[in-house]
């Protein structure tokens, strides 16, 4: 079912209010964020991509080449299930509890430019959360 769109006095579209008050600390920390995606616990890797996902992968990665268990590393990421072409994390400061999300390790601007393989593999994955 398509809600109407209801408008405020001013003419600007109404929008509902989603009340998540764990998410204050994200939202107002988020651009003072020295490297977001890096989990304070796996900070030793020393690099930033400049994205938050790209970060947090190679901030797992780097944990595993360095001595940490891919369990432990992964745990510290949040990372629940990690795919040939994606992977499954969740949300650090989600709108709901359980949210996860899916992503792709290859960084594109468009879902359309991912390989055929791995857009089988992020909706397989998408099934099974």
């Amino acid at each position: 079912m398509v809600r109407p769109t209801i408008l405020r006095g001013d003419g600007v579209p109404h929008m509902d209010i989603l009340w998540t008050p764990w998410r204050f600390a994200y939202i107002t920390s988020a651009d003072g964020a020295p490297r977001p995606g890096v989990p304070k616990s796996l900070a030793a890797w020393p690099g930033d991509l400049g994205c938050v996902f790209c970060n947090l992968i190679a901030s797992v990665e780097y944990a595993i080449e360095h001595g940490t268990s891919a369990e432990e590393a992964e745990a510290a990421g949040g990372l629940i299930l990690r795919g040939k072409h994606c992977f499954i994390c969740l949300n650090a400061f989600p709108y709901t509890s359980g949210h996860v999300m899916v992503m792709p390790y290859a960084h594109l601007d468009r879902l359309a430019k991912l390989s055929v393989e791995a857009a089988h593999e992020l909706i397989e994955l998408s099934q099974q959360t």
